[in-house]
């Protein structure tokens, strides 16, 4: 135990008491602050700026490069082809012509032919499917001929 010694003469001086926690931190923190200058603070923002401003000169070139492509070839009419004049009856014809040319190129296999068409029946989960061999095998089934 200690007991506080006083002079005849010289008046008792306690030190100075903190009341609590958050009066010395505030004290704490005015002495530092001179020191805190938030440099790197500003430079992350001055960084965030300048790459925003890139980003958008970049967004603007796209923007003008295919509006310029729009300028050079126009998307199609959006009407329909029945609207047109003879529109439906050349489309109609345009599909009956590519039907006969597929149906006058396209041909039968008879059981036991050799085809070089790659194509061979594959057994797969009990059921014959025909397919590319490649693709039986990817399948897990196994490719007869």
């Amino acid at each position: 135990m200690v007991i506080p010694v006083t002079l005849p003469g010289v008046p008792r001086t306690d030190p100075p008491q903190v009341k609590s926690l958050p009066q010395v931190l505030v004290i704490l923190a005015l002495l530092a602050s001179p020191t805190l200058t938030g440099c790197f603070a500003f430079e992350r923002i001055d960084s965030g700026l300048s790459e925003m401003e890139e980003r958008a000169a970049k967004r603007k070139k796209n923007k003008n490069a295919s509006e310029n492509l729009h300028a050079k070839h126009p998307p199609p009419e959006a009407a329909p082809a029945a609207t047109k004049p003879g529109g439906a009856q050349a489309m109609i014809a345009e599909v009956q012509a590519s039907v006969r040319e597929w149906w006058g190129s396209a041909r039968s296999i008879t059981p036991g032919e050799e085809s070089d068409s790659g194509l061979v029946a594959c057994q797969l989960n009990g059921q014959t499917a025909w397919m590319l061999e490649h693709e039986c095998a990817a399948r897990g089934g196994t490719a007869g001929s």
